[in-house]
């Protein structure tokens, strides 16, 4: 745990002089930085070892570089991103659970999404043919994703006849032409 080494306080006589240090010769008073350094001037080991754990606190506070107010602004950072990760993991539960049971599958497209064909129903097409996605349907066997244009297509089909962007289309036409 971390101990502090000050006690800011409102009864010092010295005005802006508002911290203070216990001091184990004396449990009962506060001493201020200049009465820890006159007691370390008239011998006083104690406080000389209160000193030198103040400098080396101080040295190793600023050796991180960063104000108060900055330190104050991560730590704050760090709640918002902590709370932030803990709502993520709360909300991805139920999909971890499903994907547990089998439950689960990332699906390539949307409703709605454009696809693009380079093959039809028994011909070969030189460019990609866009077409929409219209409705997806699950069946126990497969995944149909139906198409405003009447095409309808297993998802087992993504990647070689059909594709979500142009350019793989086009690039797997490119090696279909090679390949001929």
């Amino acid at each position: 745990m971390f101990e502090r080494l000050t006690i800011r306080t409102d009864i010092c006589v010295e005005p802006g002089n508002n911290i203070v240090y216990n001091n184990p010769n004396d449990p009962d008073g506060m001493y201020n930085i200049l009465d820890l350094a006159e007691c370390l001037y008239n011998g006083g080991e104690v406080e000389s070892s209160i000193l030198l754990k103040i400098s080396n606190r101080l040295a190793a506070y600023e050796d991180i570089g960063k104000s108060p107010e900055e330190i104050i602004s991560t730590i704050e950072d760090y709640k918002d991103v902590s709370q932030q990760y803990a709502n993520f993991v709360h909300e991805m539960q139920p999909l971890k659970e499903a994907k547990a049971e089998g439950r689960l599958m990332v699906l390539p497209c949307k409703v709605g999404d454009a696809i693009w064909k380079i093959k039809s129903a028994f011909s070969y097409s030189t460019k990609p043919m866009e077409d929409r996605v219209e409705r997806i349907i699950i069946s126990k066997n497969e995944i149909l994703v139906c198409c405003t244009s009447g095409t309808k297509f297993s998802i087992d089909c993504v990647g070689k006849i059909v594709f979500i962007s142009r350019e793989e289309a086009e690039k797997a036409l490119e090696g279909a032409s090679h390949d001929t």
